[in-house]
């Protein structure tokens, strides 16, 4: 299902790349990424109580289906004169294919555990994260090429095809049914439940504490923040804005080279692993906004990618296992929208921080953050490790 990725992140550079060469507008182009997040946040409102009333697979397959279907209209849509109408066509088409494209990533995550054994979890998660890395640092550094080379109308077939790739693949994995009848009476409760248990969970609500508080650090990524921190430390051009995110990819890759060869390690140590690599990204963060050296700043980036990886690996997997196989999909769903969502509201906070203080202080705010975030996880994971022992103990009393 990892084709998927390329294909949506072709279908994106596509997009903008007609919208701007016919209209001129820089607005309008950017209103795509917009439309496309507005669907993600609406899709995760109601992605979790649907999970509940239908099976994964189906959610998979009615996803991928209707996406193959826009694919189709866009291309027709496309070929035609771009009319005011026409271009409202085209975003509504967008918004539905955002929206059923951000089904896609909660549902694997859920699916993972359900088809792979426990001990080799990790590597699966790994191999997962790595390719849809470097499917995407593909998408994105080669799309503008390919649009140059083959065309928008090519490049929109070659994302179809990818998407047909994807639903064969999908069919032909032998995915166990997660099905579960609900009375009408709980059908509308299970939506308002779904959200609640990321705050309820004791072991769910030490990851949903450390997701908002990384979602509000990690913002500084952004490419706005990135370009301004080039030029205002580094007083280099945009060029290096391209090089520090390629640095990104490259370090996220090798990460999760490394990852995989660790695996058994990390198999049976998710809460260190996922404390250790909070802890070094706010020690790696702090010193990028400190030191004003370009070529260190690209070598800390690069050393980054392996703690994001590791942090985010050990974090899927520690939920996978942790969390019962018929809850995860309706979890995963919630955890994705909520991240999005602080997303959304952190892109506008950091850019009134770098209006205010300047870019630099806004990677020592962010590194800062992600200290705070490893202080909430140390605490939180060691008093419902506590909490654990005391309710086993009652247990063996009674």
């Amino acid at each position: 299902m990892s084709s998927s990725r390329l294909s949506f992140a072709f279908f994106t550079m596509t997009f903008i790349t007609i919208l701007y060469s016919e209209t001129g507008s820089a607005t309008l182009a950017s209103t795509v990424t917009l439309t496309t997040t507005v669907a993600q946040i609406v899709c995760g409102i109601f992605l979790p109580g649907l999970t509940k009333l239908y099976s994964s697979k189906a959610i998979l397959y009615f996803s991928q289906i209707s996406q193959l279907i826009i694919f189709i209209l866009l291309v027709i849509f496309f070929n035609l004169d771009l009319s005011n109408f026409t271009i409202v066509l085209l975003f509504v088409l967008n918004f539905f294919l955002g929206l059923f494209y951000a089904a896609t990533n909660p549902i694997k995550n859920a699916i993972v555990p359900r088809i792979i054994e426990n001990n080799v979890l990790v590597r699966a998660n790994t191999f997962l994260a790595t390719s849809d890395q470097t499917l995407l640092l593909i998408g994105w550094t080669l799309g503008g090429v390919l649009i140059a080379k083959l065309g928008d109308t090519i490049l929109l077939m070659i994302s179809f095809v990818l998407l047909t790739i994807s639903l064969i693949s999908l069919k032909l994995t032998n995915i166990p049914s997660d099905t579960r009848s609900l009375k009408k009476s709980k059908r509308y409760a299970v939506f308002y439940k779904t959200w609640t248990v990321l705050f309820t969970h004791p072991k769910l609500r030490t990851i949903t504490l450390m997701d908002i508080t990384h979602g509000f650090g990690g913002t500084v990524w952004i490419g706005a923040v990135t370009l301004a921190f080039v030029t205002e430390v580094y007083n280099l051009g945009e060029s290096w804005w391209g090089y520090i995110n390629a640095a990104y990819f490259t370090g996220t890759i090798l990460g999760g080279l490394f990852i995989w060869k660790v695996a058994n390690r990390i198999q049976n140590n998710y809460i260190k692993a996922i404390l250790i690599s909070s802890f070094s990204l706010a020690i790696l963060t702090i010193s990028y906004g400190i030191i004003p050296i370009s070529f260190i700043g690209l070598v800390l980036v690069v050393i980054m990618g392996p703690f994001f990886q590791l942090m985010s690996i050990s974090t899927r997997s520690y939920i996978q296992q942790e969390i019962e196989k018929e809850e995860l999909a309706s979890v995963f769903a919630s955890r994705a929208t909520l991240n999005q969502i602080i997303f959304s509201i952190s892109i506008f906070l950091i850019g009134l921080i770098v209006d205010l203080f300047g870019a630099q202080f806004a990677y020592m705010f962010s590194g800062a953050l992600l200290f705070i975030s490893t202080i909430i996880g140390t605490w939180s994971f060691k008093s419902a490790r506590i909490d654990s022992g005391k309710n086993m103990q009652k247990e063996v009393n009674t």
